[in-house]
């Protein structure tokens, strides 16, 4: 029987009759007695597709396909849509007369329906079978449905039919776009049944080896079972029927190496090699692949070894195959050509000899629209749209014009979304690509799916249901020239990203391994652009975490099981890791992370990840903090020493969160001794670096100071060079030691004071600079007196000492603050100005009630040897005193304060320069 004689014994159908029930295909009714049965369209639809199918399975995703094209369908609304008609019906699900459930694959009509014949009706190729209500595919392919609509192929299904009878593989190549997917449905597919077998069309896009099982399973009517043997299953179907070879065909099969995962890539090869192995199996592989990917079938060769030596290449269509498949599709649906047009048609479309199928798919669509209300495609039509050029060129272009500027952008999102870097078609869940769009847009998921059902009902992308999910493609590659054509610099780059996850995402998967930080640099600038889905939220939060990268809070919100993977995490050995989780756990203020954050604050191991916890919970429940982290739980013994930790963390970063008088006097003490530590450990190295640079500078000035005493007195006593150098010497010696050690401790004193006190008055330093002043003088004195009467059996009295320290650490320390509260943005060169001064004015002070600096000193320990070198009085004849007097020692001692102010000042200054940090002695400099 011919395919027109088909299409026509098909349309003489008017109706089908089971029991007291009819099914009026012209009235589109269902009947019981004469009274109509309420059943809408779509319900309609799909009992009678069952009962022209009586008697036979019909898939769910053959309804899917046939009853809601491009429309995606749960399930959930397929199973109420049985109800409904089986209601109407009064059948039951116990004991079914009219619709029988197989589980998990679909439904068969059982009942006896006789067909009613009557005189062809006009419209009914649009209402008997949705597969006849267009001729033309557009830019989809023909299935097995359209069989009577395909033509022009009948030497090549014949040709090809036998040689897949002929050998185990078969491989089936061509170019993309010249029709391998319509040849295999629509050509292929009825051919090979006719032949008494069975035939399967998969892709690849999602696992094979269980599309594979599911079909076994159903033809041999055996009970789904974990990891089903697939040489077992063809075994069992072959003993069950006899002579009939199982034959899958692969569509588009370079899905294989383009989207499929490599561990099911590697699962299927596994699979092939060992069905191989059997000689005796019934089952053959045809293998429909694109020819510029035909080089990956050589990773089939370790399990087909002869993969390559039985192949056809299709062509495009000639001449007189494009002809025909102009011609007899348009019959089938009661509509003629202009023999004029048809030879116009070939001249416009060919190179001379060949025709591309999807240009001429597309323009036979459009001129079929233009038919005359007698069904008749002429001449005139086809100039007034301009010819194939412009159809071709503006169909896609006039699609998106039917958008508003906003909806066209997120269009062309949607669409170079299933676009790859290559540039291939990408076959993507929808949800996948809601959630992307979503992410990377902010448009609702609501507003996105409504221009991708808009898309899909203008035929530039289609739905595919699989396994109960939808999943999208765009149409043809016919469109990937123009749709490449919009993707800038960053949509590349943002394609690219994707890939990484996707690669990451398969290693994740099989081997638990996480991205490196090569990968995550990469990533995160990109952000919520990146439309993550819930498992790549997952594992790339687990990959920022472990890799102890910043958590940013889109990341955090994104990942569905983000609490789940905090809570891991944060019982990491590692601590950079637990403080990255301390990060995270704002984002995510749940019961569970708060409590992370307590436990963090109260008992972790290290400092550096208590402090962080006790902020992240302060910031978290701000006035309830203090509360928490006091009020010890069932079981738990909350030390006071642990509390106080916690509370001086938390009081250092703010005092308002931690009230010292609601404590008992025992915790507030050690509170504040805490903070006295947390700050100078926070400001350790600071201190040290800029107090020894005090110091440093303090020698400088004992440098200077000694070798001006020394010079001056060798001078003045006319000594010899040896003698005049050994009193410089010494001198320098001296000095420098005195110097050097006065001015670690006024420094020292002032910058940890300075550091601990830095929240209250910045004058709080002048007691510190004080204290380390006094602090050293004492000890100085202490041990001076004490080494004097050891070794000459004497008592010094009136050298430096405490007060002397005390004094001119106040003088230096008051004339920086002094300066700084007067010009908050005061210069380094005015602070140095000032401690100068400051100290200079200490020493007048000093030497104005009695006390002695070190040439003062000096002069005392010298007084007691009556044969020493190094006689001071002999400088009083400068100042016109005889002997050394009070003018003499108050000029000398203000040279000194003035050099040691001044060194002491510059050194700190130099040494915070240097360290390039502000401290808060400087912070407004």
């Amino acid at each position: 029987m011919s395919n027109c004689e088909m299409s026509l014994n098909i349309s003489e159908i008017t109706g089908y009759r089971f029991e007291d029930y009819q099914l009026d295909l012209r009235n589109r009714e269902l009947r019981r007695g004469g009274r109509v049965l309420a059943l809408n369209s779509k319900y309609f639809d799909v009992l009678h597709l069952l009962v022209r199918h009586q008697g036979q399975l019909v898939e769910k995703q053959r309804i899917f396909d046939e009853v809601w094209e491009g429309v995606i369908v749960s399930d959930a609304a397929l199973t109420q849509c049985i109800k409904d008609i089986r209601k109407q019906l009064h059948d039951e699900v116990a004991s079914p007369r009219f619709i029988k459930t197989v589980p998990k694959h679909g439904y068969v009509f059982i009942g006896h329906a006789l067909a009613l014949n009557g005189e062809p009706h006009a419209a009914y190729a649009r209402l008997a079978s949705p597969v006849y209500s267009r001729p033309y595919k557009f830019l989809d392919y023909y299935t097995e449905q359209d069989a009577a609509l395909f033509f022009g192929r009948e030497a090549e299904v014949e040709t090809i039919t036998s040689q897949i009878l002929a050998h185990r593989s078969f491989i089936l190549h061509g170019r993309s776009g010249v029709g391998k997917s319509s040849l295999l449905r629509a050509g292929l597919m009825p051919a090979l049944k006719a032949h008494g077998h069975y035939v399967f069309v998969l892709r690849c896009f999602t696992p094979p080896l269980e599309q594979m099982r599911n079909a076994l399973r159903l033809i041999a009517e055996a009970p789904p079972a974990e990891n089903d043997d697939l040489t077992a299953l063809i075994m069992r179907l072959a003993e069950k029927s006899p002579g009939r070879d199982l034959l899958f065909l692969l569509d588009q099969f370079e899905e294989l190496f383009t989207l499929l995962e490599e561990s099911h890539r590697q699962k299927f090869l596994t699979a092939l090699s060992e069905l191989y192995t059997h000689e005796t199996l019934p089952v053959r592989f045809v293998f429909a692949i694109r020819e510029d990917l035909l080089a990956e079938m050589s990773q089939l060769k370790s399990a087909l070894p002869e993969i390559f030596h039985h192949e056809y290449r299709l062509k495009r269509l000639s001449r007189e195959q494009a002809a025909r498949a102009i011609i007899e599709p348009a019959r089938a649906a009661g509509c003629d050509w202009e023999p004029q047009l048809v030879e116009r048609l070939l001249t416009d479309l060919s190179d001379g000899e060949n025709v591309d199928p999807p240009q001429l798919q597309i323009v036979c669509d459009q001129l079929y629209d233009a038919r005359d209300q007698s069904g008749h495609v002429a001449l005139a039509a086809y100039e007034r749209l301009g010819t194939a050029a412009q159809i071709l060129t503006g169909y896609l272009e006039r699609v998106l014009q039917r958008f508003n500027p906003a909806d066209l952008n997120l269009a062309k999102e949607i669409l170079t979304t299933l676009v790859s870097v290559e540039p291939q078609r990408l076959v993507l869940r929808v949800a996948e690509l809601l959630a992307q769009l979503e992410a990377r847009t902010g448009e609702n998921e609501t507003h996105i799916n409504r221009l991708v059902e808009e898309l899909a009902m203008a035929r530039i992308v289609r739905y595919r249901n699989h396994g109960g999910e939808g999943w999208i493609e765009l149409a043809h590659d016919f469109l990937l020239p123009e749709v490449s054509r919009w993707l800038t610099a960053e949509a590349y780059a943002l394609k690219r990203a994707r890939g990484v996850i996707e690669r990451g995402m398969e290693n994740y998967r099989v081997h638990q391994l996480l991205l490196d930080s090569d990968a995550l640099q990469l990533l995160l600038p990109f952000g919520p652009q990146l439309g993550l889905i819930g498992e790549e939220a997952d594992m790339l939060l687990k990959s920022v975490l472990n890799r102890t990268r910043s958590v940013p809070q889109w990341l955090v919100q994104a990942a569905p099981n983000a609490e789940k993977i905090i809570l891991a995490a944060g019982a990491s050995p590692e601590a950079a890791v637990r403080l990255r989780v301390l990060e995270a756990c704002p984002a995510l203020p749940t019961a569970a992370t708060k409590n992370l954050l307590r436990e963090s604050a109260l008992w972790d191991r290290e400092l550096a990840v208590r402090r962080n916890a006790t902020l992240a919970l302060a910031e978290a429940e701000a006035a309830t903090a203090e509360q928490t982290l006091t009020t010890p739980r069932a079981n738990e013994k909350l030390g006071l020493l642990r509390q106080s930790v916690s509370l001086a963390f938390m009081r250092d970063h703010e005092r308002k969160l931690v009230r010292l008088a609601h404590h008992p006097p025992a915790l507030r003490f050690l509170i504040l001794l805490q903070l006295v530590w947390l700050r100078l450990h926070r400001h350790s190295s600071e201190i040290i670096q800029q107090g020894l640079g005090g110091m440093l500078g303090a020698a400088v000035a004992g440098v200077i100071g000694g070798f001006m005493l020394g010079s001056s007195l060798a001078w003045i006593r006319q000594t010899t060079i040896l003698q005049g150098t050994s009193i410089v010497v010494v001198l320098v010696s001296l000095a420098v030691l005195v110097s050097a050690f006065g001015g670690m401790a006024v420094s020292f004193g002032m910058l940890m004071v300075d550091r601990v006190t830095y929240r209250h008055s910045r004058w709080w330093s002048v007691l510190g600079a004080a204290a380390g002043g006094a602090l050293m003088g004492g000890l100085a004195n202490w041990l001076s007196v004490d080494i004097f009467h050891a070794l000459f059996g004497r008592d010094l009295e009136g050298i430096t000492g405490a007060f002397e320290g005390a004094v001119i650490g106040v003088g230096l320390s008051f004339g920086v603050r002094l300066v700084e509260s007067l010009r908050p943005n005061a210069r380094t060169w005015q602070r140095v100005l000032a401690a100068s001064l400051g100290a200079t004015c200490a020493s007048i002070l000093l030497t104005l009630i009695g006390g002695n600096l070190f040439t003062g000193s000096l002069a005392i320990v010298t007084h007691s040897f009556a044969n020493s070198q190094l006689r001071i009085e002999s400088l009083a004849a400068w100042f016109g005193e005889v002997p050394l007097g009070r003018t003499t020692l108050m000029i000398i001692s203000a040279i000194e304060a003035l050099l040691f102010g001044a060194t002491v000042c510059a050194g700190i200054a130099l040494a915070q320069r240097m360290g390039n940090k502000k401290s808060p002695m400087h912070r407004n400099e």
